[in-house]
C-alpha cells in the first residue's frame, strides 16, 4: 500500500503512521519528504490509521533527566559545541497535526484492504 498524506492540503513531509489492526496488530510506515509514504505487507481488512509528528516538534521538552543524566548530557552537549553564528536547523519539517490523529482509539482514519498493491491518499483536515 502506497499513497500521500497531507494537513489541510499541504504535504506532511516527516514522521510516522500507524496502521492497525481490530486484535491490536500495528504495522508502521514513514512519511517520506516529499509527502509520501508506503507499507508492505499489511492484512486483508479493515485498519485504523494513525500518523504521529509530535516526536518532531522542535519545542517538545525532553523527559526529566537525574543529575547523573543531567551531568552526562551536559558533558556531551559541551563537546559538540556548534562555532558561533551557526544554527541548528532540524534534519525533518515538522508540522503540527491534530492530537486525535495519533490515537487508535480517535483516529477518524480507516481503509479496508484487499489482496493486491493499492494507493490510498489521506488528507486529513
Amino acid at each position: 500500500m502506497s499513497g500521500s498524506l497531507t494537513y489541510k492540503g499541504q504535504p506532511i513531509k516527516a514522521g510516522t503512521m500507524a496502521f492497525h489492526t481490530p486484535e491490536g496488530t500495528t504495522y508502521a510506515a514513514q512519511i517520506s519528504t516529499d509527502g509520501t509514504y508506503s507499507a508492505a505487507d499489511l492484512p486483508e481488512g479493515e485498519l485504523v490509521v494513525t500518523v504521529n509528528t509530535e516526536h518532531l516538534n522542535p519545542a517538545r521538552k525532553p523527559p526529566a533527566a537525574t543529575g547523573r543524566d543531567t551531568e552526562k548530557r551536559m558533558k556531551m552537549m559541551q563537546s559538540r559545541q556548534q562555532p558561533q553564528g551557526s544554527a541548528v536547523v532540524p534534519d525533518e519539517p515538522y508540522i503540527k497535526i491534530p492530537e486525535k490523529y495519533s490515537n487508535p482509539k480517535t483516529s477518524p482514519l480507516t481503509i479496508t484492504l484487499q489482496s493486491g498493491r493499492q494507493v490510498h491518499n489521506f488528507d486529513l483536515d
